[in-house]
């Protein structure tokens, strides 16, 4: 996403958005995380990928 000169948002679950935050500010202090609830309905969302545990 930086290289694509946009800033990175990661939308969560709400039981996750804590323990995901808390588990990558370390890393990615920058890195904004949010949960589904936080985001209004207005607001045009376009997907870039996934995160996944296999």
């Amino acid at each position: 996403m930086e290289n694509m000169g946009k800033n990175a948002i990661v939308i969560t679950s709400p039981i996750v958005r804590m323990y995901f935050k808390k588990l990558t500010e370390d890393y990615f202090k920058d890195l904004v995380v949010v949960s589904y609830n936080e985001v209004e309905s207005n607001i045009e969302l376009q997907s870039v990928g996934m995160v996944s545990l296999s």
